[in-house]
């Protein structure tokens, strides 16, 4: 016979190369399946993302159309709940139905104006 019964593979010039050869296939092939593996967690939870993103916005929209004030006179007619003395402290005093400052317990007459100078 002429020639080899068996042909081995060539050695490439230099390991090295040819290790990081085959590193690079495998890292490609490894960034393919993570891409997969993400696709697959955003299109399962997608309606959970679209729900928080979605409260996020409101809650956005909510802070800026928020008056300062308002939170301001939400904060006073919580402190003025102990007793009168404290709704005069806050400045509410006298606090008619409805309006911040007015708390059923300081209205001692039960006529509707809370923490009034004399009663009627």
């Amino acid at each position: 016979m002429g020639g080899e019964l068996h042909s081995f593979p060539r050695q490439p010039p230099d390991r090295e190369t040819h290790l990081r050869k085959i590193n690079r296939r495998f890292a490609g092939v490894s960034r393919r399946v993570d891409r997969r593996r993400e696709r697959r967690w955003y299109l399962r939870n997608w309606k959970l993302i679209a729900a928080v993103l979605a409260f996020a916005g409101i809650c956005g929209w909510s802070i800026a159309e928020t008056d300062v004030r308002s939170v301001s006179g939400g904060v006073r007619h919580v402190l003025a709940a102990p007793n009168c003395s404290m709704t005069r402290l806050v400045g509410l005093a006298p606090a008619l139905r409805g309006q911040p400052g007015y708390w059923r317990s300081n209205d001692a007459d039960h006529d509707g104006i809370a923490c009034e100078p004399w009663p009627r």
